[in-house]
C-alpha cells in the first residue's frame, strides 16, 4: 500500500511539473535561422530564400531554427508558383560553411503571400 501511495505522489508530482510549464514543452519560435547560433549570418535575400552562412558543425541547430521560424519569419512573396496557380508556397535556406564548397538546401512550406512593397 505504502509503494502505492509513493506512486502516486511520483505521478502526481510529474503532472504538476507538466501542468505548471507548459511553455517548456512547445516549441520556441524563431524569427532567424541564425538566432541563438554562434558564428552565424543570415539574410532573406528574395523574400522566399534565407541565405546562411554558418560552420557545418553549427547546421543542425540552424535547421532547427529554421523548421521553428514564426508565420511572419515564413511569408513568401510568392512568383509564378504560388497560390494563384494552385500550388503551395515554400522558402528555401541554403546553408554554407565559410571557407568550404559544402552546401545544403533544406526547404519548408510558407505561410502565404506577403505585401508587394515587401517584396524585391
Amino acid at each position: 500500500m505504502m509503494k502505492t501511495f509513493a506512486l502516486g505522489l511520483v505521478a502526481a508530482a510529474a503532472t504538476g511539473a507538466l501542468l505548471t510549464h507548459p511553455a517548456q514543452a512547445s516549441a520556441k519560435l524563431y524569427t532567424n535561422p541564425c538566432q541563438g547560433v554562434s558564428h552565424c549570418t543570415a539574410e532573406k535575400t528574395d523574400g522566399e530564400e534565407w541565405m546562411v552562412m554558418t560552420p557545418e558543425k553549427n547546421w543542425k541547430k540552424a535547421v532547427y531554427r529554421f523548421h521553428h521560424l514564426t508565420k511572419q519569419a515564413r511569408s513568401v512573396c510568392g512568383s509564378g508558383s504560388g497560390t494563384g496557380s494552385g500550388g503551395k508556397l515554400h522558402i528555401a535556406m541554403i546553408l554554407t560553411a565559410p571557407g568550404s564548397s559544402k552546401t545544403r538546401t533544406v526547404e519548408i512550406e510558407a505561410s502565404g503571400r506577403t505585401p508587394r512593397k515587401d517584396c524585391f
